[in-house]
Parts: C-alpha cells; structure tokens; sequence
C-alpha cells in the first residue's frame, strides 16, 4: 500500500512538473532577436572581406606562377614538345587572370551589365578568332 501511495504521489508530480513547465513555455513572449543556430553560420562583413582578399592573392599568385611556367617554357623552346602542358598552362593563366578581375571587380561594387557583359563576351570571342 505503501509502494502504490508513493508511485502515486511521484506521477503526480511529474504530471504537475510537466504542466507547469508547459504552461510557462505556452506563455512566455517570443521576443524579436534572433540568434544564429548551431547549424546556420552567417559571415561577418570582415570575413567575407578576408576570403575574397584571399581569393584575390591566391589568383595573383596563380596567375605569376602559369605566367613564369611558360615563359621558362617557351625561353627554353620546350612548348613544341609538351604542347599538352602548356595549353593546360594558358587555360590557367587566363582563369587566374579573370579571377582576379571579377574578385575586384566585386570588391569594388562594379557590377557589369547584361549588355555590357555580353558585349565583352562578342569582343572577346571574335578577336581570338
């Protein structure tokens, strides 16, 4: 009798835990300020502004790295023989060159024009031809 009394008694108090907890939750005000979760990152206007300084250096440097491969390459006329390497060189140094470009472009808040963007794209395409 006394083991149902006590088991009695402690499912009361859960069960009145529960609701007082519950009814605190139901009535508390949500306030406005959100704070950013554990799986959400949000970056900093700084940080973005590292990671593209970063991005800018690394494309400058990948950019004097292809430009000093073949210059090495054709001073020593071995671009006849490794036309493979150095065509993968010159599509590299042009995506460096246009990274650098768009990266500053962007910290500069220019933003090109859909005209504009297609007309450099026309130029660019019928000068190589």
């Amino acid at each position: 009798m006394i083991n149902t009394a006590h088991a009695m008694h402690v499912v009361q108090m859960e069960e009145s835990s529960t609701t007082k907890h519950l009814s605190v939750a139901m009535t508390t005000e949500k306030d406005d300020t959100t704070q950013p979760t554990h799986g959400s990152s949000v970056l900093s206007r700084e940080a973005v502004l590292y990671i593209q300084c970063a991005v800018i250096f690394i494309g400058v440097v990948g950019t004097a790295g292809n430009a000093l491969i073949l210059y090495a390459m054709v001073a020593s006329k071995q671009h006849k023989k490794h036309v493979l390497i150095v065509n993968q060189n010159v599509m590299d140094l042009f995506t460096s060159v246009f990274l650098v470009i768009s990266y500053v472009l962007k910290m500069c808040n220019v933003y090109l024009s859909d005209t504009l963007s297609r007309l450099l794209q026309v130029k660019l395409c019928t000068t190589s031809t």
